[in-house]
């Protein structure tokens, strides 16, 4: 594994080395002692040698930051190894055409780069009082399934098996394309661009790992999507 300590702990590592070479050849050589010391109680060898200890606190303290960053790395890449990652979830806002009208629509995308099964279950979604979406369609890799209704039925359950990733293949992935509602109603777009307003959405993904025992997991994704005022 190739690793390097970053620049701002190298910024501070020398220092540190020199301070406590300093503090020791202060401490304990007898020609220093005899300079810096005169027998006295409180005399300067004692504050060094008792600063000496928090230097050393500082550096096992350093120590610890860089072996932590260099588990986290080789677990990072361990689990890549294995394929066991977890999944990536992304939002995006959409426009779809309709019969010479233009809807709203927001889009999310689940990739499953584990080697274990995931399986999608539902949304749920948190937006500002009158604006919400609801699953017209969902599609997995290229097979798509439109929800019947999906106008006039706000459904939120996505129900998609998304295959884990085989090694040299291409990672799997399911769409969920969403209808957006103003109230009860699809949210339509002017002609005017002007006349759109962003609204934020923020979505909630859940589902599970199939494997010996299920591993239930949630993506939270969060974009804008446009209606008209």
């Amino acid at each position: 594994m190739n690793f390097q300590i970053p620049d701002h702990i190298m910024r501070w590592l020398g220092p540190l080395i020199f301070v406590n070479i300093f503090i020791w050849v202060v401490a304990w050589t007898p020609e220093a002692r005899a300079v810096v010391c005169s027998n006295t109680e409180n005399c300067l060898v004692s504050w060094v040698s008792a600063l000496s200890g928090w230097a050393a606190l500082a550096g096992a303290l350093l120590t610890v930051a860089i072996m932590r960053q260099q588990l986290s790395e080789q677990k990072r890449q361990t689990d890549y190894v294995t394929g066991d990652l977890e999944a990536e979830a992304f939002f995006d806002s959409a426009m779809r055409e309709e019969d010479n009208e233009y809807f709203s629509e927001a889009k999310i995308t689940v990739i499953n780069r584990n080697r274990r099964t995931l399986v999608l279950h539902r949304i749920e979604v948190f937006s500002p009082e009158g604006i919400t979406i609801g699953i017209r369609s969902t599609k997995v890799d290229d097979d798509e399934i439109e929800l019947p209704l999906s106008k006039m039925i706000q459904n939120n359950y996505i129900h998609r098996i998304v295959s884990g990733k085989e090694d040299g293949a291409k990672a799997s992935r399911c769409v969920v394309n969403c209808h957006v509602f103003c109230g009860k109603e699809l949210a339509t777009l002017s002609s005017d661009p002007d006349r759109w307003s962003e609204n934020p959405l923020t979505i909630k993904v859940f589902g599970y790992f199939k494997s010996g025992v299920d591993k239930p997991v949630e993506y939270l994704v969060s974009g804008l999507v446009s209606v008209s005022t």
